[in-house]
């Protein structure tokens, strides 16, 4: 891909029907042994997993060949929303033997906070200490955080023990290239990681088909559609030459829902863009985050 930008595999749909654009359900196992297969021989590819999408480690360690070439991320256990844990350190621990179990894995090539929330709670230094310890036993090779907006980055920034952050970013939100969250990030020699490339399908879908919360961004939407097709681009082509056009990222994770789509993404991504990714920005979090989205 251009710039040398990898794109990851995300595994959400492997284990749970996920994204506000989802109409196919979860991908079938055969489909996902064959979406492995193609991208094991493109070599280094990012597999992004969790104990908590649904089954996906389980259906990833059973489609894993011996000898692959993937760099494989999982997760750490979501501690602030519970109140049975006793010892930070025996969770995540437990919880990354149940994911190298899972995914048949000796080691792992990172884990990383799932929330930023417990990496700021009361246990943060007991959570960061746990993560490096596992990194010099050798079970996993990078340490890290998944964030979802520059306050999280403002809170870390000063840790040098991160090695990798996952960071949301696409065509509406550029929030964290506009802070300079990015640049920060690369100051330290961090990793970056893109997710959440299509906001969770939103930017492809037809305006017709939004639900009435984001009539806000139907403007915006309008625009970048018609922008593209202006420039002989698909919506897909042109969203992913937004993350290529960042030289600060290394890796962007993608959704892959089936084999065709993953040959489609593959495809995609070796077009080139002259769009003007300024005019798309949105600042309203009610549209950009997630997590503000009323349930579907």
């Amino acid at each position: 891909m251009a710039n040398g930008l990898k794109i990851g595999i995300g595994t959400v749909q492997f284990g749970t029907p996920y994204g506000i654009a989802n109409n196919k359900g979860v991908t079938r196992p055969d489909e996902v042994a064959r979406i492995l297969s193609r991208a094991d021989n493109l070599g280094g590819v990012v597999i992004d997993t969790a104990p908590s999408y649904g089954d996906s480690e389980q259906v990833l360690g059973r489609a894993l060949r011996p000898g692959h070439s993937f760099r494989i991320v999982t997760k750490t256990p979501v501690f602030h929303t519970r109140t049975d844990i006793t010892d930070v350190g025996v969770a995540v621990r437990d919880g990354l033997e149940g994911s190298l179990r899972a995914l048949r894995q000796n080691e792992i090539y990172a884990l990383l906070i799932h929330h930023p929330e417990d990496a700021r709670g009361p246990y943060a230094d007991e959570l960061i200490d746990v993560l490096v310890r596992l990194k010099e036993q050798g079970k996993v090779r990078n340490i890290g955080v998944s964030i979802y907006g520059g306050d999280d980055l403002d809170f870390l920034a000063d840790s040098r023990t991160l090695d990798i952050v996952q960071l949301p970013l696409n065509v509406f939100d550029r929030r964290l290239i506009d802070g300079g969250h990015l640049d920060t990030l690369k100051n330290h020699n961090v990793e970056i990681h893109a997710r959440s490339v299509f906001l969770q399908g939103l930017l492809l879908m037809a305006p017709e088909k939004l639900p009435p919360y984001f009539s806000p961004l139907l403007p915006l939407l309008e625009r970048f559609r018609k922008d593209a097709e202006t420039a002989g681009l698909t919506l897909l082509q042109a969203a992913l030459q937004f993350i290529a056009a960042q030289p600060a990222i290394d890796d962007m994770i993608v959704g892959i829902d089936s084999f065709e789509h993953y040959g489609e993404i593959l495809d995609a991504a070796t077009s080139g863009s002259d769009l003007d990714y300024t005019l798309y920005a949105c600042d309203d979090e009610r549209m950009i985050d997630p997590r503000q989205w009323p349930a579907h």
